[in-house]
């Protein structure tokens, strides 16, 4: 179960980078566009990073992991 309430939070993480460079790219020509692209691509890299860490099992998670 909290795997893929962990699964779903990634998802909305990764859906909401794509909306922010989306929206950023359609309000270009207003002011304001470019910033929306840049936390969407921050957001993007930094979501990106948080799941190569996963993988190689760098970040320590108390629910997967037993300390004893």
């Amino acid at each position: 179960m909290l795997d893929k309430l962990i699964l779903l939070v990634h998802w909305l993480i990764f859906s909401l980078s794509l909306g922010l460079i989306g929206a950023g790219v359609q309000a270009s020509f207003y002011k304001g566009g470019f910033y929306l692209i840049i936390v969407g691509l921050g957001l993007s890299i930094i979501y990106s990073f948080f799941i190569y860490c996963l993988k190689r099992k760098i970040v320590w998670f108390p629910w997967k992991y037993n300390r004893k």
